[in-house]
């Protein structure tokens, strides 16, 4: 195992039932390197069995807007604003996706937000889902090839 390997994830108001057969699985089958799930609403015993289980809580931003504000804030007030601001600023107005999408959504802003960081740390990255996923093997116990 290379401690230049992470898992990323993202767990919205899931609990350790939910979550517990992912990092269970993952860890039968060897892997101890960094797993970092972005987060939303856990409860406290989830939160323990994260700190216990070594797994990396980021706090992801709530959504400001929701249901069919959400949908007017998606389809005319970012494309206004964005139309609007100076054209330096266009490749990334995409980053505001992380206040104003759904969580499942915003979570991929989040990874590349978080990657975009600490990239230069790993040399294997895996980004999954968490809640419907088992694992048969150490992820990285295979040659996937660049890529």
């Amino acid at each position: 195992m290379s401690s230049r390997q992470i898992i990323l994830g993202a767990a919205a108001g899931y609990t350790k039932k939910q979550i517990g057969p992912f990092i269970t699985s993952l860890r039968a089958h060897g892997y101890g390197g960094q797993v970092a799930l972005f987060t939303h609403q856990l409860d406290t015993p989830t939160q323990a069995y994260f700190a216990q289980q070594g797994i990396q809580a980021l706090p992801l931003l709530p959504p400001v807007l929701s249901g069919r504000y959400h949908w007017i804030a998606s389809r005319v007030f970012i494309p206004l604003m964005r139309s609007l601001a100076k054209p330096h600023l266009h490749e990334h107005f995409w980053r505001l996706g992380e206040v104003w999408m759904h969580f499942m959504n915003a979570r991929f802003v989040a990874y590349l937000r978080y990657l975009e960081n600490t990239l230069s740390l790993y040399d294997e990255i895996i980004i999954t889902d968490v809640r419907d996923v088992i694992f048969q093997g150490n992820p990285f116990g295979y040659s996937y090839g660049c890529g």
